[in-house]
Formats: structure tokens, C-alpha cells, sequence
């Protein structure tokens, strides 16, 4: 015999659940936005070149598909860095491009991508709102379609 949740109590357990994704999503990208932000406050902005990538090739249900991750090439004071970024994306790189970065004045061999930082945030806040939005929307009409039963 297992447990099978539906109905009222279903619709309001799942939907609480809903919510509580959403605004954990919302408040994790709050708290780590905020972390690299600390982190890098009074860092110095610069802009860094591409001037190559890394390539690894990812097995799947589909076959293979190709990551690539930027390298990329500033200087302070004189001196070169260069600085691969932690992320890994199905699209090539553009060599010559340039990204945002930001550096700590005391170690500029310490550095943050700051280019499509803000844009990432932004849909993760919005998937976060959206859960919890609709997790809100499922509680109220199921909470409203099971008044009178």
C-alpha cells in the first residue's frame, strides 16, 4: 500500500513545495550575488581579451556535443594575466572579443568575470519569482476549489 497524494492535501503540499523552490532560488542568488560583491568591492575594473579557449567534448543521449570555456588575457601595471573562466558553454568563443573583469588591487592575479554576470542573475531571479508566483497561484485555487468540499 503506498501513499498517494491528491487532491486538497496533494495541491497544497505541492505547491508549497513550488514556493519553496522559487524563493530559495531567489534568495541563493540574493546571498551569492551579494557574496561576490563584498568579495569584490574597491576591486578594480578592467577589460580582458580573448585570446584562446579550452575544448572538451561531452558524451550524451544525442552523441557528443563540444563545451568550451574562454581564456582570457589582461594587464596591470605592466604585467600580463591571463585567466580562464569557470564557465563551460556550448558556444565558441570568440578570439579578440572582450569581457569585463574585475581585480583585486592586492593580487590582480585574483579576478572575476563580470560580463553576463548581471544577465545571469537576472533570469535566475526571474525562474525563482516565476516558481513561487505559480506555486502561490496553485495554493490560493487549490485552497478556493476545495473550500466547499
Amino acid at each position: 500500500m503506498g501513499i498517494v497524494l491528491g487532491g486538497k492535501k496533494g495541491g497544497i503540499i505541492g505547491s508549497l513545495i513550488t514556493i519553496v523552490v522559487g524563493l530559495g532560488l531567489v534568495v541563493g542568488v540574493y546571498l551569492y550575488n551579494r557574496a561576490v560583491d563584498k568579495k569584490t568591492d574597491g576591486w578594480q575594473h578592467a577589460t580582458a581579451c580573448v585570446v584562446r579557449y579550452d575544448e572538451r567534448r561531452e558524451s550524451d543521449d544525442d552523441g557528443y556535443d563540444y563545451k568550451y570555456r574562454e581564456i582570457v588575457e589582461y594587464e596591470v601595471n605592466g604585467v600580463t594575466y591571463v585567466k580562464p573562466s569557470n564557465v563551460w558553454s556550448s558556444v565558441r568563443p570568440s578570439i579578440g572579443a572582450y569581457r569585463e573583469i574585475a581585480y583585486n588591487p592586492d593580487n590582480p592575479e585574483d579576478c572575476v568575470f563580470v560580463s553576463g554576470r548581471s544577465v545571469l542573475i537576472v533570469i535566475l531571479y526571474a525562474v525563482g519569482g516565476l516558481f513561487a508566483a505559480v506555486g502561490a497561484f496553485a495554493f490560493v485555487y487549490t485552497l478556493v476549489k476545495y473550500r466547499n468540499k
